[in-house]
């Protein structure tokens, strides 16, 4: 490979257009790692995908959002439940169905990768963003049910697996900003974020869970962690030093290494960086 095709391989691209034209266009051009499919129904998903694998040389992560149902895939996906909705019941068999029909339809598209599951915090009343998208407040509560999740797309996906992908670290739900519009970050002291968000990001690497979503945004905003925080991820455990943090974003996948200087630069409505929060240099391990 070139090191321009490699360079496209760090690349996830979101699709809002389905002509031919333009599918071969950014497969020929930009060599992208994978490609996600937004707004449109299961017949336009499946053709354009189907498209997309036979133009590139390299099969493609075909990525779906698929945490409320088969309705994160396509427009016309079975939508079974917010992750609050199947919490809400006093077993996981809600949230196992939600993860099986969501993992069946994506899988019949043609979709291999999931940005699931939301395995956020919701401490903060305030924060909208994944109000109802959280599964709990706790982390009990949070691992319980995510782990039932997971259980249902490795089944609904068969002999067809699809890719999981816990976000967003380092946890959203204590800030009350939309990460979507506005830079947010994760305020917990060390022991803070020791007594329960790192419980979960290790439950994850325990259960081999293959990828992690540290944002979402249209560019590449982060939720900043302090230092302490950013400083722990090596100490976890043995098998998160191989773990990439990786955007859910289009068009940009970004891999945090260790001795790296790692900036983002809030893109905001004349918000500043609170104090103690990035740039960050990850230890070297």
């Amino acid at each position: 490979m070139t090191e321009d095709k490699k360079v496209g391989q760090l690349f996830i691209n979101l699709n809002n257009r389905f002509d031919d034209d333009f599918v071969n266009h950014i497969v020929a051009t930009y060599h992208p790692g994978g490609m996600r499919y937004n707004h449109t129904d299961s017949t336009s998903v499946q053709a354009h995908i189907r498209h997309a694998q036979s133009r590139s040389k390299i099969p493609l992560l075909v990525a779906s959002n698929i945490e409320a149902g088969g309705n994160g895939a396509c427009t016309d996906g079975t939508h079974v439940a917010t992750p609050l909705q199947t919490a809400s019941t006093p077993d996981t068999e809600a949230a196992r169905q939600m993860g099986l029909v969501g993992a069946r339809e994506s899988r019949a598209l043609g979709c291999n990768w999931a940005f699931t599951p939301i395995v956020d915090i919701h401490s903060n009343w305030r924060n909208t963003v994944i109000a109802t998208r959280a599964f709990g407040n706790d982390h009990e509560t949070v691992i319980t049910y995510a782990q039932a999740y997971c259980d249902g797309v490795r089944e609904g996906a068969g002999d067809r697996p699809i890719a999981l992908c816990m976000k967003h670290f380092p946890g959203d739900g204590r800030d009350e900003r939309d990460q979507h519009v506005v830079t947010s970050y994760n305020d917990c002291s060390v022991e803070e974020w020791d007594a329960s968000y790192r419980k979960i990001w290790e439950w994850g690497i325990e259960k081999k869970l293959p990828t992690v979503a540290a944002a979402t945004s249209w560019g590449a905003r982060f939720i900043f962690a302090s230092p302490p925080l950013i400083a722990r991820i090596p100490m976890m455990n043995g098998e998160s030093r191989r773990y990439a943090a990786r955007t859910n974003s289009c068009p940009r996948a970004v891999r945090i290494r260790p001795g790296r200087r790692f900036r983002s630069r809030p893109r905001t409505f004349g918000w500043t960086r609170p104090p103690g929060v990035g740039p960050v240099v990850l230890p070297a391990v």
